[in-house]
């Protein structure tokens, strides 16, 4: 270059060294605190200002894995390799540990050192572009050397796709075969990867779907990040096959390193004389107890915890070049993630499967175990208690009615809820006739009557209840359902069991129409409803009773006929093998045996975890949270 002119030269070694400048010997955190990389208060509220590691140490292991180098902290059997061999990430979370910044970090990092292609696919297009406009972007702009790859005028910096200076990269949502095609990319990233829509026949996951878009490429990067509900979601079943690393941290005291579970939070000694829990004793002096020398942790121990973490792998036989995490809130230093805020939602979710398992999937990153069961006549007797058919034995805290219409037959059932979520059924029976439901519900049921030798003939003068609120599934006939709802005025409200990933809560409200008049639907989750009642409040009994399980009971009237029984036990939960080969639970029901009783009840429990908690806290002597997820 000695004959080029010196000002021709300087314009060359300018544009070569924006093409080929060498790469950072930062890992991607380390360069991220050295360029302050900016967090905008919409992506931090509490923590905005330059990025700080520190606040979420337990995550550059994910951002390391995008540059194939590891810190010391990171510990792998012998035999296994250390660096740049890693191909996968699999990350088992929880809610609140900032793992989604983590790996949006990472993509900065890639886009500003490596010019690489990305892929980002998550479960929806809603929920990509608000990614696009609200995170990804802020943190582009927000890091001097990435966001000097926009292109001038920021010309092809779009919603969903960026064609920046040396690379492009494609946010998808929802996912499908055609979504990934013609797309080139080195590094993928699939994030919550177990709400993403089920494949269709002869269709790929999307978790493969990235790898067959990828296996031709030698140094790319996949990570894919999830709370998986159960066993058999993808993420539990990659997670298995993977390195299995836990992060563990050592006891301020003896310096053990151990993993945290939730088994270890100590906050029994949080009990008013009533031996209720007193929450606002929980929330400040919930500790965790160290596994080797059980002296109490606190709080303010958390963070030098964290800095000094390690990662340690438990799986000696892990697939070729596949990494897998796991890390719960358990570790989150957030102030919404404090030791005392996790017991406060852990003890109601003691009485509620629904509540556990999410709180499992949330708060723990862990699924929800596959089981099965199945009830037995003699299962549905136990339940009988010493008070009359079409009475309660107490005034319940709220009275309320589940309907089931199947054809041209509503069978309904009456219930009446304590407090603590205990339900006592009151009567149960089927019409034909829509209108009579608004006769039933409105017939007094006597409270308190002696238990013996009662004549219902003769008029019951003492104190007695109508139904409050009642609930109709519409799934058979959602136009006449909805039309007594309107005309009920509000004493029944319509309602719908879902499954899969048409519901991400165990009950949402919708807007529905009839007649030109808008009325409130509920969706509920028709799996955890089930569990809550056939297994939670039947199947475990046994367990309420001897103390192993704090589910709210179901009592039944001494009178409990055969058809009744047989409803309630028709359906099993068994565990089988879909036709991907992968094992799952499924409801199956007896062909010859209705579970329109069973369905009726199961409404009732969707009232209570609906009206529960204001219920409830309008009665101070019984704390909200108890009660709140009594499903």
């Amino acid at each position: 270059m000695s004959d080029i002119p010196e000002s021709i030269r300087d314009i060359l070694v300018r544009h070569l060294q924006g093409w080929y400048q060498p790469q950072s010997p930062l890992t991607p955190w380390e360069w991220h605190e050295e360029q302050k990389t900016y967090l905008a208060c919409q992506e931090s509220q509490d923590f905005a200002g330059p990025f700080d590691s520190s606040l979420a140490p337990q995550n550059r292991f994910i951002m390391e894995f995008f540059s194939g180098k590891f810190s010391e902290n990171i510990e792998f059997l012998p035999g296994t390799p250390r660096d740049s061999e890693w191909r996968e990430m699999i990350v088992m979370k929880s809610s609140q540990v900032g793992v989604t910044l983590a790996v949006l970090l990472a993509l900065v990092w890639v886009i500003a050192e490596q010019g690489k292609n990305i892929i980002y696919a998550i479960d929806s297009e809603k929920e990509a572009k608000r990614i696009s406009t609200a995170r990804f972007q802020p943190l582009i702009r927000g890091c001097a050397p990435a966001a000097a790859k926009i292109k001038p005028g920021e010309a092809g910096f779009n919603d969903l796709t960026y064609f920046l200076l040396g690379c492009i990269v494609y946010l998808l949502g929802g996912g499908s075969d055609g979504a990934y095609q013609n797309k080139s990319a080195t590094v993928g990233v699939l994030d919550e990867g177990d709400h993403h829509p089920p494949p269709g026949p002869g269709q790929l996951n999307n978790l493969d779907e990235l790898r067959a878009r990828m296996k031709g490429v030698a140094t790319a990067k996949i990570i894919e990040i999830s709370r998986p509900k159960t066993e058999a979601d993808l993420t539990a079943r990659e997670h298995k096959t993977g390195t299995r690393h836990v992060c563990v941290v050592p006891c301020p005291h003896c310096g053990d390193f151990q993993e945290l579970q939730n088994d270890s939070l100590r906050f029994d000694h949080c009990k008013d004389l009533a031996g209720e829990y007193d929450l606002e004793r929980v929330l400040k002096e919930t500790w965790y107890e160290c596994g080797l020398c059980h002296k109490p942790i606190y709080e303010h121990h958390k963070r030098d915890m964290m800095l000094a973490h390690r990662w340690r792998q438990t799986n000696p036989t892990p697939a070729p070049g596949k990494i897998s995490i796991h890390i719960s809130d358990l570790y989150s230093q957030f102030a919404s993630s404090t030791w005392g805020k996790l017991a406060c939602e852990y003890i109601p979710a003691l009485k509620s499967i629904a509540a556990m398992t999410r709180y499992r999937q949330e708060r723990l990153g862990k699924p929800e175990r596959l089981r099965s069961s199945e009830l037995k006549t003699e299962d549905i007797l136990k339940l009988r208690s010493s008070y009359h058919r079409k009475t309660l034995p107490d005034k319940p805290a709220l009275y309320a009615m589940g309907v089931d219409v199947q054809s041209d037959v509503k069978k309904w059932i009456k219930g009446g809820f304590n407090l603590h979520g205990d339900l006592w059924l009151s009567d149960w029976g089927y019409t034909l006739a829509y209108d009579e439901l608004l006769e039933i519900a409105d017939a007094p049921t006597p409270i308190g009557v002696p238990f013996g030798n009662w004549n219902r003939s003769e008029p019951w003068t003492e104190e007695s209840v109508v139904v409050e609120q009642g609930i109709i599934d519409e799934g058979h006939d959602m136009e006449g359902v909805r039309r007594l709802c309107v005309r009920s005025d509000g004493l029944f409200v319509p309602s719908k069991g879902r499954g899969g990933i048409q519901i991400r809560s165990l009950v949402n409200e919708s807007i529905g129409e009839i007649d030109g008049e808008e009325i409130i639907t509920y969706h509920f989750s028709d799996d955890q409803f089930k569990k809550a009642l056939l297994i939670g409040r039947i199947a475990e009994l046994p367990k309420i009773l001897a103390g192993k399980s704090k589910s709210p009971r179901l009592y039944l009237p001494y009178e409990v006929d055969a058809e009744f029984a047989d409803e309630l036990t028709s359906e099993k939960l068994v565990v089988e093998q879909d036709r991907l080969g992968y094992p799952r639970e499924i409801w199956k029901k007896a062909p010859s045996i209705p579970n329109d009783f069973s369905d009726a009840l199961k409404n009732l429990l969707v009232i209570w975890y609906w009206m529960g908690p204001g219920i409830v806290a309008a009665h101070p002597s019984v704390p909200p949270p108890e009660t709140a997820d009594a499903a």
